[in-house]
């Protein structure tokens, strides 16, 4: 019987498409980024790409570890600020590939190009009439969750640092 349910399981991990499980991420990392009982150290480790690959320097993953953490916090803290998406009038999360939701994009995505733009995902409102917040995902991790908008460029910003 124990068999039979971890069979069960596994089969149905490995029958999620590419799109689901990203979109699975970016549901639970909403749900615990407005949980303050969860620490951001927590969230960071478990949601955020903060380690770019070709960085060996532990001192420069300490400081993208420390610089995402602190940007938690800020989120956090400022809830109507400018980092912070409108996460508080959605009551259902909606995310899917750009891809599906094009129409609904009126931004231009600096840095985005044919080669990423799968990776970047939506969370729209409960009418899926409109794009509250953008992610771009990097091997089942969040790259980035917050945009800094000039006009209607935006710009992805990042945790990451480089040598």
């Amino acid at each position: 019987m124990v068999h039979l349910i971890c069979i069960s399981t596994f089969s149905f991990a490995f029958g999620q498409s590419f799109d689901d499980v990203n979109a699975q991420i970016i549901k639970d990392f909403s749900e615990a980024l407005l949980d303050e009982s969860i620490p951001p150290d927590k969230l960071v480790k478990k949601f955020i790409a903060y380690k770019a690959p070709s960085t060996n320097d532990p001192m420069l993953v300490q400081e993208s570890y420390d610089m995402a953490v602190a940007h938690i916090k800020t989120v956090r803290r400022d809830k109507e600020g400018w980092f912070f998406p409108s996460y508080w009038s959605v009551s259902e999360y909606h995310v899917y590939p750009l891809s599906q939701y094009e129409e609904l994009n009126t931004l231009f995505l600096s840095g985005v190009n044919e080669e990423t733009k799968h990776r970047v995902y939506v969370l729209l409102d409960d009418e899926k009439e409109e794009i509250v917040q953008y992610f771009l995902m990097d091997s089942n991790k969040i790259q980035s969750f917050s945009l800094l908008i000039k006009g209607d460029i935006a710009y992805f910003f990042g945790y990451r640092r480089t040598e």
